[in-house]
């Protein structure tokens, strides 16, 4: 629970991120277009996939991180991977608790929904 809270928190830090990374526009028409108007398109985000991480404290015994992918402006897609206190990733194609993987997959499909609710709501 505490990595899955550290893992929630890391996203929401990643937003100033999101805003920091964005594209400035210049929506000014060239003079040299015969007076047709430009269709600049407008972005906040560059495109790219950002990584986020939580803390690894010795009572964590690991850590965990999330790769956010954006296109377009969009969140497309989120992964998120557990390392336990060895350095190893958890592999959930053969961890014994399909619980788990069941919820991994879960928790990626939420946080593309969720964070992409929240990043309309700061911008607007």
């Amino acid at each position: 629970m505490k990595k899955f809270l550290a893992l929630v928190l890391s996203m929401l830090l990643l937003i100033p991120l999101f805003a920091a990374c964005s594209k400035q526009t210049d929506n000014n028409t060239n003079s040299n277009t015969n007076n047709n108007a430009n269709t600049a398109t407008s972005t906040k985000y560059n495109d790219g996939t950002y990584i986020g991480y939580s803390d690894a404290t010795p009572e964590s015994r690991g850590f965990a991180y999330a790769e956010v992918t954006i296109k377009d402006d969009k969140i497309t897609e989120v992964k998120l991977y557990e390392v336990n206190e060895y350095g190893k990733l958890k592999d959930y194609s053969t961890y014994p608790l399909k619980e788990a993987k069941t919820a991994n997959e879960e928790m990626a499909k939420r946080f593309v929904e969720k964070i992409q609710l929240m990043l309309m709501i700061t911008l607007v």
